[in-house]
């Protein structure tokens, strides 16, 4: 479900368009619309990991794993 969501979020990511002025298609529009879904659906899944193996104080936890510090960042910063 979550490379689901991400290759989701790379399709809508390549579609955007950057135009000077702010201006912005409707489709651009719909398209910013989603970043709320994206970015919660992603801070979900952390926050289940994070609760399914603890956060950094035992072997095999969230953060003693180089992917998720990787993923953790990057949800931190979105």
């Amino acid at each position: 479900m979550i490379l689901a969501t991400i290759t989701a979020n790379c399709v809508v990511l390549a579609l955007e368009q950057h135009l000077p002025g702010e201006d912005k298609t409707p489709m651009a529009k719909r398209l910013e619309k989603t970043e709320p879904y994206f970015i919660g659906t992603f801070c979900f899944e952390a926050g289940i990991k994070l609760l399914a193996l603890g956060f950094v104080f035992h072997k095999g936890s969230y953060l003693r794993n180089g992917w998720n510090v990787m993923d953790f960042i990057v949800v931190l910063s979105g």
